[in-house]
């Protein structure tokens, strides 16, 4: 049996839907060979062509059936909505450049929630109905620049980020900036290319070994309990994140 994904980019089971671009073809179908479905986020008029499909730019997954939708993005609210969600509307319009593109591009680690000044209203809501705790940072595409690992680790090539989940009692691995594509830009970031498919596999869209620091990470990965695997060959690419929705239901 299925059920919602409890804490948000935290699964606990093998995860059976995540929130992936509709312009990931090659990681859907890899997440396909692997029994993950893909709830598809659409190109969204109001953001750049670059990132007008990255699901971490158009939604925000906060637990349970519970998510935020970009205001405006009828087609993605709609499909949450019949996937079983109860989607939400963030209060402000997503707007094509910064700082009004990352209205819903924070990242939540466990009871922490990093994310910039510009953070929509709706999430500020949300975690404070929850108890959770807002961590602000420089880094307005927060949850871009955070590869999640666990509720106690992160890897981030970000300083901000990295000196605030350290201060937060997070073990931070820093690693050097670039290296993952983003076309119409001149580097992505490594959170914006991988997501959690397990309780101990972190998923990479791109081969990590292309990476000048996938030793170093992968040894953090293991320090935690999780593992890296490459879902295609070639470049790691950020594709706005694998945000996971459902889960086998039955893991603790």
């Amino acid at each position: 049996m299925e059920t919602f994904v409890r804490e948000p980019n935290l699964p606990r089971g093998r995860v059976t839907l995540a929130a992936l671009s509709a312009r990931a073809e090659r990681v859907r179908e890899a997440l396909a060979g692997l029994g993950c479905a893909v709830l598809a986020a659409e190109p969204c008029g109001a953001l750049l062509p670059a990132v007008d499909a990255h699901a971490d730019m158009l939604c925000h997954p906060l637990g349970g059936r519970d998510v935020v939708a970009a205001r405006g993005n009828a087609r993605l609210f709609e499909s949450l909505a019949a996937a079983g969600f109860a989607p939400r509307w963030s209060e402000r319009e997503l707007q094509p450049s910064y700082p009004g593109d990352v209205l819903l591009n924070a990242a939540e680690v466990g009871r922490f929630c990093f994310g910039s000044a510009h953070c929509d209203e709706s999430l500020r809501a949300a975690w404070e109905e929850r108890g959770q705790m807002f961590v602000p940072v420089r880094q307005g595409y927060a949850k871009c620049s955070t590869a999640i690992v666990s509720r106690e680790a992160v890897v981030t090539a970000d300083p901000s980020i990295a000196k605030a989940a350290a201060g937060c009692g997070l073990d931070v691995l820093r690693i050097r900036e670039g290296f993952v594509e983003l076309p119409g830009f001149s580097f992505g970031f490594l959170g914006g290319a991988c997501g959690k498919l397990s309780r101990d596999t972190l998923a990479f869209a791109g081969d990590l070994r292309t990476h000048p620091d996938c030793a170093a990470i992968e040894a953090f990965l293991r320090s935690h309990g999780v593992f890296a695997l490459s879902l295609c060959g070639g470049p790691l690419r950020d594709v706005g994140g694998i945000l996971p929705l459902r889960e086998e239901e039955g893991a603790d």
